[in-house]
């Protein structure tokens, strides 16, 4: 701010320069006509200390000085200068106190009973006017004229000299009407999207529409950034954004509940927004949220996001149905934060003297967030459950040999399901139809198995390295459901074993097969 006022007074100097030229011109006659006496002073006024008039323009002061002339369709300014070290500065400076009054006429005025919002607008409209008034053209301060010029001059007790210099300077009332105009129209065309928008921030401030003042805040900042100057501008709308936001509390319902693998949540989870008036909470409506539930992947291990994008109704209340429970989990994990994305994307085209500010709002709109946490479990725990899996070679041949079954059932049997393993040979099943299979399966189960959980595992391919061999093996399982004779579920997996020949890898990937698939199936199956 600082370098900038320097910038207007730099300014402000080439101006008052330019004007002087110009009136100097105008009031030549002037200048020329004005009468010079003598006065000096006595001996005892230079004994005395104090300056002595030794020199006037005129025998006696003008009354203009006192007295204002008046007139219809002119204004009449006196400048009046400094103790100035020559005539001339002591006219440079006169004109500049007379242009300055000229300013202050076009100007803005500002009261005791102002808001601090017109009287920043006043200080921003004399600014620019000032700075209108240094470009030729735009301001007619050529159109001034320059009446009367008186100056005296003073003898200090030291021999040194000095001037005071008075001007009266004349101005059309109907230019001043006219330049008000103009300027006024400019400013209301640079100021106005931004100043609107703060009115209407605080409008909705006022009506307890929080979220709707963050974002009117947000883009009175945004619209700063088309004006020159505007640093203020945003970083102060950005500041009030901020309060504002901190302002807007959260609440989470639903957490107290247990869900079950491949049901729905029993009630939604739901998110209130609001504010507190008098220790009342006021909730919030149409306040964008977006929930985040994590669930896990189906052909892979690790998680993924089902994302969800809703708004708080009349009562500030989100809410997410969970439609389906994906696993068996002590916290499964839904993410809840108010969507301000849209709203940080305006500031992205801001330069980068404006990062810090940025910064500090990204900080508090992030912390407009929360987690809710809900235990799952399964019903298939308690239903009883057959398992046979074919295995198979690289070629497609058969392995005799259960490996990866036996592991799959110690994964389940710790975890308290009801499950066996199908003692079939693998050639009594293979080349046969999905149907085919199905049939055997259940006739090998018998009447009180309702699931029949059945797939292959093939090895796929080797590799070497270091003379290690690692062997991949995949896998695709269904779950049968006997009683409604419908697949319910299908999982689909890959995992790899090592080993120093082809056959000790097929077997470490069959049995990483089967632990996988325990864990997998124990936590997802509905």
């Amino acid at each position: 701010m600082k370098k900038r006022w320097m910038g207007w007074k730099k300014a402000l100097g080439l101006l008052f320069l330019t004007a002087f030229i110009l009136l100097t011109f105008l009031a030549g006659c002037a200048s020329s006509k004005a009468v010079r006496t003598t006065d000096r002073g006595s001996k005892k006024g230079k004994k005395s200390g104090v300056p002595v008039r030794v020199e006037a323009s005129q025998k006696k002061v003008p009354s203009w000085i006192t007295e204002i002339p008046e007139d219809e369709n002119y204004y009449y300014y006196v400048g009046t200068s400094k103790d100035a070290a020559s005539f001339d500065k002591g006219k440079k400076g006169a004109l500049a106190d007379a242009l300055s009054q000229v300013v202050a006429t076009i100007g803005i005025k500002v009261t005791t009973s102002s808001t601090v919002e017109e009287k920043y607008f006043a200080e921003q409209y004399e600014t620019t006017l000032q700075s209108e008034l240094f470009t030729e053209g735009k301001a007619r301060l050529q159109d001034a004229e320059l009446k009367e010029i008186y100056y005296e001059k003073y003898e200090n007790p030291d021999g040194s000299a000095f001037f005071r210099v008075w001007v009266l300077v004349k101005y059309g009332k109907e230019d001043v009407r006219q330049e008000q105009a103009r300027l006024e129209e400019i400013l209301k065309l640079k100021y106005g999207e931004v100043t609107g928008l703060e009115e209407k921030a605080r409008q909705q401030e006022k009506n307890g529409e929080l979220f709707k003042a963050v974002n009117s805040y947000i883009n009175a900042s945004a619209a700063s950034l088309k004006i020159d100057e505007g640093d203020v501008f945003f970083d102060r709308n950005l500041v009030r954004a901020s309060e504002v936001l901190l302002r807007i509390q959260l609440q989470k319902f639903g957490e107290d509940q247990v869900g079950f693998v491949g049901e729905q949540l029993e009630r939604p989870l739901e998110l209130k927004v609001f504010f507190l008036r008098n220790e009342t909470q006021i909730p919030l409506s149409g306040v964008p949220v977006v929930f985040s539930y994590r669930v896990p992947k189906v052909k892979s291990a690790g998680y993924k996001q089902i994302v969800t994008h809703t708004a708080t109704d009349e009562n500030g209340i989100a809410s997410l149905q969970i439609d389906i429970v994906y696993e068996v989990n002590e916290r499964n994990r839904v993410d809840a934060r108010i969507d301000l994305q849209p709203v940080l994307t305006r500031l992205e085209a801001a330069p980068d003297r404006y990062r810090e500010s940025i910064d500090a709002f990204r900080d508090v709109a992030g912390k407009k967030r929360t987690s809710f946490y809900f235990v799952s479990d399964t019903h298939a725990r308690l239903i009883k459950t057959a398992v046979y899996f074919l295995q198979l070679d690289i070629d497609g041949r058969p392995l005799a040999k259960p490996v990866a079954a036996p592991v799959f059932y110690d994964v389940l049997y710790k975890k308290k399901f009801l499950i066996r393993v199908l003692d079939i040979k693998p050639e009594q099943v293979l080349e046969k139809s999905s149907e085919q299979v199905l049939e055997i399966l259940e006739n090998s189960s018998g009447k009180n198995v309702k699931r029949i959980l059945y797939g292959s595992i093939q090895i796929t391919g080797f590799d070497e390295i270091s003379a290690f061999q690692t062997a991949r093996a995949e896998a695709v399982v269904h779950l049968f459901d006997r009683e409604t004779e419908n697949i319910i579920r299908t999982w689909q997996a890959t995992r790899t074993g090592t080993g120093k020949t082809k056959d000790e890898a097929s077997r470490n990937a069959l049995i990483e097969m089967g632990r996988s698939l325990g864990e997998m199936l124990s936590d997802t199956m509905p």
